[in-house]
């Protein structure tokens, strides 16, 4: 049940995504071009590790897919405010967060309840959850403070949410 909520939400973000982006009269056929090269790969990747999450088999690989899902969004919010795109920032922070907030932290959750303290596996789902609570920290600073995207109301207010899940996860590293 969990793997379709949770592919079925991130097919729901990707699909709020694909809606969100300009009207057919803004943009011209290159910038279209563009934004679909730009946005593929990461679609791709984010498809193929909710394929992954639908087919693991052990807690702690379902706890790996939502993980390689939060780096991938990680590095294009980077892309981004390396672009100077705080509309892009702002718009994947918000991903990013969702997938956190209801993908990562739950699962990791679920695999605590589930794998017994003391385990090889445990003792690998704690690796892992330090692993994306760090990564999830870096992702987070990674968005400037200053210049245009600091400026950024809507990046700012990512940021806020973004820090939150943050946050959560990383009282479940201490756990």
């Amino acid at each position: 049940m969990r793997r379709l909520v949770f592919t079925s939400f991130v097919l729901m973000l990707l699909t709020a995504w694909v809606s969100g982006q300009p009207a057919a009269t803004g943009p011209t056929a290159g910038e279209q071009l563009h934004m679909f090269q730009r946005n593929r790969d990461l679609l791709e990747n984010l498809v193929e590790h909710s394929v992954e999450l639908a087919n693991a088999n052990t807690p702690v690989g379902k706890v790996r897919a939502c993980h390689e899902s939060t780096k991938d969004l990680g590095r294009a919010i980077k892309d981004a405010a390396d672009r100077d795109d705080a509309d892009r920032v702002a718009e994947l922070s918000e991903h990013l967060t969702a997938v956190i907030k209801f993908g990562l932290v739950p699962t990791v959750d679920d695999a605590r309840t589930i794998i017994p303290v003391g385990t090889p596996d445990y003792q690998q789902l704690l690796d892992l959850t330090a692993q994306a609570n760090g990564d999830a920290e870096r992702f987070e600073l990674s968005i400037p403070a200053l210049g245009k995207i600091g400026a950024s109301n809507k990046v700012s207010e990512a940021r806020g949410k973004l820090h939150a899940v943050c946050v959560t996860l990383a009282e479940r590293t201490r756990r």
